[in-house]
């Protein structure tokens, strides 16, 4: 699964389907995974993988009010240093990096996460917070937006690989690329651990 570049919108779901199931059959074959689905959505796709890959529990919500579900920003339940998930899915189009935080923040265990993210999640706010959390501080005026736009791609690299300073390590990453007409979305599987005295 190296880096690919497909623009066909329609292909998105089942490349994120093999995303999650090669990190499944890999670190939770044996059916005992507690899923966290941080942006449920409709809930199609882990309606799916739960079909292949049965799992001790599901938990989705999402901040769009659906029937059956309360809505909730899945930021305050990762927040809660107590959450004991073995997989956490954050697909959204924004920006994932205030999920990844506190993710990394509280990771106890070894722990699979799946990202995604598009062009507008890497400006504005997401940017100036990338900046902060690799310890990049502009002092007395903010970044100016056009510099915002240029090095969001590289922040994000930075930032995904910032996970030792929070006592996590990087077990393995895959990712792939989609180009669609609003702009470059990523794709991208993490197995995380935690590094020696992270309690």
């Amino acid at each position: 699964m190296a880096n690919r570049s497909k623009p066909i919108d329609n292909s998105r779901f089942d490349e994120k389907i093999e995303l999650r199931s090669y990190f499944m059959a890999k670190y939770h074959a044996d059916g005992k995974a507690r899923v966290f689905d941080a942006c449920q959505g409709e809930g199609r796709l882990w309606n799916r993988l739960r079909q292949i890959f049965p799992v001790a529990e599901y938990w989705g919500v999402d901040e769009k009010p659906k029937r059956g579900r309360i809505s909730i920003d899945s930021r305050k339940v990762l927040a809660n240093p107590r959450c004991d998930f073995d997989v956490i899915d954050v697909d959204t189009y924004g920006s994932p990096f205030k999920h990844y935080y506190l993710i990394l923040r509280n990771l106890k265990k070894p722990t699979t996460i799946f990202l995604t993210f598009g062009a507008r999640g890497l400006s504005g706010g997401c940017c100036d917070f990338m900046l902060r959390l690799l310890g990049i501080v502009f002092r007395g005026q903010d970044l100016q937006p056009m510099f915002r736009w240029k090095i969001a791609e590289h922040l994000t690299d930075e930032a995904i690989c910032s996970t030792l300073r929070f006592g996590v390590r990087i077990v393995e990453g895959k990712q792939f690329i989609t180009d669609l007409h609003r702009g470059r979305v990523r794709y991208i599987g993490l197995r995380l651990e935690p590094v020696g005295g992270k309690v």
